[in-house]
């Protein structure tokens, strides 16, 4: 009978366990689905990010569908909450996967993925295969560039002389007698009449008979005294450019000669001559230019940016396209330290060896150099970037179906279209590198979209307020009297919000498109006012005018009309007609939207007065308790300025202080 008896009350205290945890647990999970329920869903358009609903519909500027705000949850249990990257306190750019030091010695500090997720962009799986989204990973390489571009060869001025004359006379005889002929250094060039090279010899001859004679003269001064005169004579010979072995000549015959031979000076090609047989040549007067060509230049030409990859002593290679599958190999000599002012661009030398020939002065190639950067740098495909002009954005992949846009810093472009990245990613780091554009349109409408949803919280709403204070005796009366005006201070009020927009309709356009008031100027039309053109007229709002039908860009922010369709020079997107200005007449719309529209600002208004009438409701309450906020200020306008805590009285009137709700705003 004990035995019945416990095993009795061991099954009650097992079903009273039983059923209190089924009660504990329907009521977290009616607490659950209570607190997601409070979270209200909201719609937007696509196309404009400012309107936004809290009922589904259609848009009232384009009619398109309204679509619902995705919303990530910001509810994290304890514990749980994960870190997005490590980020410099002092530069937001400089981000990390791991915990360490800034470049400026402070510690990183942690970004949360809770705190981040303004940013970051949840797209499902079959979404993202549908979307075609590829991704890649971060890494360090060696980059590479190879750099091609348009050379022309040149002489060498290294290996280039040119022949003067340093007397007055006649050209006798000429050897070299046209452009282009190869020369040997000591050939003659051409044979020259001087009367001052012949009395140059005559004083030689001269010097050397004195020499002969006192050359054995007892006395050391008329010996050193002939000698000088001797080598004085011989200098001015060779000063001339007479050579030594003419001179010997001279000496050993003992006949001044009428012309002397200028011999070449070093082996090369005539590429230019300015003499003839007979003509009179003066001093400093250039006769011919010789150019070796066994080495050439090849001046190649690059751009500004191309410049860190190239350096003297680096080797390039040089095509021409008469000599297909031929490659002369050669070394970068020299850097011009200037640009072209007209084409932008530096050019380099190439030194090039042209034993066959082939390669002639004024011929155009292409030239191509193979260079990398030193060390290892950190490197993205560049279609991953995206350029808006300002910054440069690349998404990051967090996993599990998120992303987020990264503002990166870019270094030099290497081969195989490679970018290198100078700050904003890590090594390890996956990137997109397809259709991120869609993610960026993503990523912007839920930026605007909480931009306008922030501006439209801190902005105070003055048309929920009633224009009409209620005196403070009235505050004090029962509540019978405010029931029976609570249905007369709504229907004034909305009555005061009808008046309101009435009244701002006809102080601004709905559409902001202006037009010149004359209909041979219609084609006139510009967002905002101004004057025109043509005609001088100041432009009127289009809904002023007869009837003008414009074309609209969709996209509000690039704020272009056109009289003409077309397509926005901004976006390329098409124009939308949209027909402006019809006095008396209603433009054709969608019913449906126009009902569902109605429907909404109906509720919207029902809804707004029912707050109204408990704001006032409220606002009495506190009048009668003496103020919520405990602050007190001069009843007079002009005296705004005197707030104070508590009651008192005004140092600038002497009224009795009121509490801040009372007053006008």
């Amino acid at each position: 009978m004990k035995r019945l008896w416990l095993v009795i009350i061991v099954v009650a205290c097992l079903g009273t366990g039983f059923f209190l945890g089924r009660l504990m647990f329907s009521d977290n999970g009616k607490h659950e689905q209570t607190a997601n329920s409070s979270i209200e869903q909201q719609y937007t358009c696509g196309m404009h990010p400012q309107i936004i609903s809290d009922e589904p519909g259609y848009c009232p500027i384009c009619e398109m569908k309204l679509t619902p705000i995705r919303r990530e949850s910001s509810v994290q249990k304890p514990g749980e909450r994960k870190i997005a990257y490590w980020v410099a306190p002092m530069d937001p750019s400089y981000i990390r996967n791991e915990p360490g030091k800034s470049p400026m010695g402070m510690d990183l500090v942690p970004v949360y993925e809770d705190e981040a997720a303004g940013n970051i962009i949840r797209i499902d799986p079959v979404t993202s295969q549908n979307m075609g989204l590829k991704m890649t990973r971060v890494g360090k390489m060696k980059l590479k560039r190879e750099i091609n571009t348009v050379a022309h060869i040149t002489y060498n001025e290294e290996k280039q002389v040119s022949v003067n004359s340093k007397v007055m006379g006649w050209v006798e005889k000429l050897y070299a007698d046209y452009e282009g002929k190869a020369v040997s250094k000591g050939d003659p060039l051409l044979e020259i009449y001087s009367p001052d090279l012949v009395a140059a010899q005559r004083e030689y001859l001269s010097a050397l008979a004195n020499y002969d004679q006192l050359k054995d003269a007892s006395l050391a001064s008329a010996r050193e005294s002939a000698g000088g005169l001797l080598e004085a004579a011989r200098d001015r010979l060779l000063l001339w450019d007479i050579s030594q072995r003419q001179i010997d000549e001279l000496a050993r015959t003992g006949k001044v000669r009428k012309t002397l031979t200028i011999y070449t000076p070093a082996d090369g090609v005539v590429i230019s001559k300015m003499v003839v047989e007979g003509d009179n040549i003066m001093p400093g007067m250039k006769l011919m230019e010789i150019a070796d060509l066994s080495t050439v230049w090849a001046v190649a030409h690059i751009y500004e940016y191309e410049l860190p990859y190239v350096k003297a002593g680096q080797k390039a290679q040089t095509t021409l396209s008469y000599l297909p599958g031929q490659t002369y190999e050669g070394r970068i000599s020299f850097i011009y330290p200037y640009l072209n002012d007209m084409a932008r661009d530096a050019e380099i030398r190439i030194e090039i060896s042209n034993k066959g020939m082939n390669l002639k002065p004024g011929m155009f190639g292409t030239a191509r150099i193979e260079s990398a950067l030193p060390g290892e740098r950190l490197a993205v495909p560049n279609q991953a970037v995206i350029r808006t002009g300002l910054r440069n954005v690349a998404f990051v992949s967090l996993g599990d179906g998120k992303f987020m846009p990264r503002d990166i810093t870019l270094g030099v472009l290497g081969q195989d279209d490679m970018i290198e990245i100078l700050s904003g990613l890590n090594e390890g780091d996956m990137v997109v590198t397809s259709s991120q554009f869609m993610l960026d349109s993503e990523s912007r409408l839920r930026e605007a979209t909480n931009k306008i949803k922030a501006q439209m919280a801190s902005v105070k709403i003055t048309s929920d307020i009633p224009s009409e204070q209620p005196e403070h005796p009235q505050a004090e009366m029962g509540g019978m009297k405010m029931d029976t005006g609570r249905d007369t201070a709504k229907a004034d009020t909305m009555s005061h919000q009808h008046e309101m927009k009435m009244d701002s309709e006809k102080a601004a356009p709905a559409s902001g498109v202006y037009t010149c008031p004359m209909d041979s100027h219609a084609h006139i039309v510009q967002m905002g006012p101004g004057k025109c053109p043509e005609c001088g007229m100041k432009l009127v709002p289009a809904e002023e005018t007869s009837g003008r039908t414009v074309y609209e860009c969709p996209m509000p922010e690039d704020s272009v009309v056109s009289a003409k369709p077309g397509r926005c020079p901004k976006c390329g997107m098409k124009l939308i007609e949209k027909k402006i200005g019809y006095p008396g007449k209603t433009p054709a719309v969608n019913p449906e939207a126009d009902m569902k529209r109605m429907k909404m600002d109906m509720s919207k208004e029902e809804a707004g007065a029912d707050t109204i009438g408990h704001k006032h409701e409220m606002k009495m309450d506190s009048s009668k308790s003496g103020g919520t906020s405990g602050v007190y200020t001069c009843p007079m306008d002009s005296h705004s300025n005197v707030v104070q805590m508590g009651p008192g009285k005004c140092p600038e009137c002497g009224m009795k202080l009121v509490p801040a709700e009372e007053t006008s705003g």
